[in-house]
Formats: C-alpha cells, sequence, structure tokens
C-alpha cells in the first residue's frame, strides 16, 4: 500500500501539529536549562567536600592514658581507650607511641559532677540523674612543640535511670559521657576553615 502511494505521488504530510505538542518552546527550553544548570551545580557541590578535614601532614597519635584528679577511678583508661577508637575510625591518623609518634593528645579529666534531673513525686526517689564529665585536653606536635589544639572545661553529659524498676548504674550515664567526649575530642581535632 505504501508502495502505491509512493508510484502515485500521492504521499501525504503529516497532520499540522497544535503549539506546544512536540516542538520546543522558548519557556520549555528555559526550564529545561534551569533544570540543567541546578542539576550541573548539586553534582559539583560548590566544591563541598563529604569528608572530614584533618592535617594531612600528620601520620599518627599518641594517645597516653589521661590524667584524673577525681574521686571516680578507672575513668581515665575508658576515655584514653575510647579517644583511640575514635582517631582509628575518623581520622586518617593511627595510634603510636609517644616515643615515635607526630603528635600526642594528651589531657586531664578535671570534674565528673552529678545531678538529680527528676525524683518521683511519691518518697522523693531520684528518677533521673545525670553526669557531667569535665576535661581539659591538648593536642601537640611532637617535632615542633606547636600546640594544634588546647580546650579548657570541655564538658559532655551522661544520663541514667536509677530507679528501683529500670535501675541502672551509674556506669551507664559515666559511659556515655566518655563516648560522647571522645567523640567531641576527635571532632576538635579538624582543621578549622
Amino acid at each position: 500500500m505504501t508502495l502505491n502511494l509512493i508510484r502515485n505521488n500521492r504521499v501525504k504530510s503529516p497532520p499540522p501539529r497544535s503549539r506546544g505538542e512536540g516542538c520546543f518552546t522558548p519557556s520549555s527550553l528555559r526550564s529545561g536549562l534551569v533544570a540543567f544548570i541546578i542539576v550541573a551545580i548539586g553534582l559539583t557541590g560548590c566544591g563541598y567536600q563529604t569528608k572530614e578535614l584533618y592535617p594531612e601532614q600528620y601520620h599518627n597519635v599518641a594517645t597516653p592514658i589521661f590524667e584524673n584528679r577525681t574521686f571516680y577511678r578507672e575513668v581515665e583508661f575508658d576515655l584514653a581507650e575510647a579517644v583511640a577508637k575514635q582517631i582509628e575510625q575518623r581520622t586518617p591518623y593511627k595510634i603510636g607511641r609517644p616515643g615515635t609518634a607526630d603528635t600526642m593528645l594528651q589531657g586531664t579529666i578535671v570534674g565528673i559532677e552529678q545531678s538529680l534531673i527528676a525524683r518521683r513525686r511519691e518518697g522523693a526517689v531520684p528518677e533521673q540523674m545525670e553526669i557531667t564529665l569535665t576535661v581539659d585536653f591538648e593536642w601537640k606536635d611532637l617535632r615542633t612543640g606547636q600546640v594544634l589544639v588546647s580546650r579548657r572545661g570541655f564538658t559532655t553529659i551522661g544520663r541514667y535511670a536509677p530507679a528501683r524498676e529500670v535501675g541502672e548504674p551509674f556506669e551507664i550515664a559515666q559511659h556515655e559521657a566518655v563516648e560522647r567526649m571522645a567523640v567531641e575530642i576527635v571532632s576538635a581535632m579538624r582543621e578549622e576553615w
């Protein structure tokens, strides 16, 4: 059938399109261009990086046991271990010994305080308690002696519920405060920009 139409020169052209049907209009071109620009900017990210920014000239960090000026024992060991784990997990650095490391992160636990958050109406029994862990720390370049980061009075909190039904021990809050402190200390090691 098509062959017969071509032979007879009766090939019909397609019907005319209505405005906006299958053709580009100035407004659709503008919309497409705006969408393209938004996607291009989104892909380039305006220079934003997702990696954490730590000084690249260092390779390892010595993390000796923190000094403890409180009556709460063993917290210094927990904090040193938590800081070392955070450094290994979140930074490009490895943990080293004080004699061979590029840098040293050392600190002092200067306070652990408990405070009451909530008390039961009946009998005034403590229902929720909070501890505040306060630390001074310093991160130092061992080659030059330059202090890279120094913080005084750095605090984090941990909570526990000593009430009879729940019966959480003080160590729950202590662990929470230590873990938060380790995260905050390692975050403070990032470069300022």
